[in-house]
């Protein structure tokens, strides 16, 4: 069984459309991924940390899992990754292989806040950029950024399972990587289409989210309420003239969090190279696939 638990903001609808299902035919793995019907029943608003949390599920021992959000939250927020991995290890055996999808810590967080504001939850950085103590109970989703740490994640797998793989953004289109993690050389031949999907909406199609939540406020109304009618619009009219009029910029983070997080991980990043990591005893062993 491969179980791709996220990161999500990595690739990660490329992946499960056009690489993920041609490996799982290569391979005759039943392959499962959010649009999936039977991932489907489960309602991914109604929960805080998993999406099977204390629910009995199993999947057939040939399985390929492609679910983002199996990390923690909708939104991945570091502060639940290790409770997600306690979650992870008693749904799924110790012999599983875990795949863990990396960024680049700034644009993974700037990717990330841009999708929490694409699907209509217009949460300022100064109540979302939280540590747990100090968000508040009205919003839901919040991120603990300095909670974030790829290092820890990895470990926390690591922990609970024999073998965990490691891609970074940049190498998720790399076959000759894939056909290494699964075994198999014939996932080399496979042709994938070479497109951009799911492209995070500009800055200010994102800020204009905020400000039309803040004046709606005035009169009592939450834009949420209307989240998929104006999430149509602002791709439909919205973005289609900012990118027309070559005006397409990502939203910028605040500079405190962006330093916090990079302090914690960049260095980290720049030097892991996408790979298989296991234990022997208390020792980890990494072994670079390139």
């Amino acid at each position: 069984m491969y179980i791709h638990i996220g990161l999500g903001k990595c690739s990660t609808s490329y992946l499960q459309q056009y690489i993920f299902p041609k490996i799982s035919n290569t391979l005759s793995y039943e392959y499962f991924y959010p649009n999936t019907k039977f991932l489907k029943k489960f309602y991914y608003l109604n929960y805080t940390v998993h999406p099977f949390e204390n629910k009995k599920i199993k999947f057939p021992f040939k399985s390929f899992i492609s679910l983002e959000i199996l990390s923690g939250d909708l939104f991945y927020n570091p502060y639940y990754y290790e409770k997600a991995s306690k979650i992870n290890s008693k749904l799924f055996s110790k012999k599983s292989n875990i795949i863990i999808t990396i960024r680049e810590p700034k644009s993974f967080v700037t990717s990330v806040y841009s999708e929490l504001l694409s699907n209509i939850f217009a949460i300022k950085q100064k109540d979302y950029f939280v540590a747990k103590k100090k968000f508040k109970e009205e919003n839901k989703y919040f991120f603990d950024y300095k909670k974030l740490s790829y290092e820890k994640l990895i470990s926390f797998y690591l922990n609970k399972f024999d073998v965990v793989y490691v891609v970074k953004y940049e190498d998720t289109k790399n076959l000759k990587l894939w056909s290494k993690i699964f075994k198999n050389k014939n996932i080399e031949k496979i042709k994938i289409k070479n497109k951009v999907i799911n492209k995070s909406l500009s800055k200010i199609t994102l800020n204009l989210v905020l400000y039309t939540n803040s004046f709606l406020k005035i009169f009592g109304i939450n834009l949420r309420k209307y989240s998929f009618n104006y999430k149509e619009f602002l791709r439909k009219y919205i973005e289609k003239w900012v990118i027309k009029f070559n005006l397409y910029k990502t939203i910028n983070i605040d500079e405190k969090v962006v330093k916090t997080i990079n302090r914690k991980n960049k260095k980290f990043y720049n030097k892991i190279i996408s790979g298989k990591f296991y234990k022997k005893r208390t020792k980890i062993i990494y072994e670079p696939f390139f």
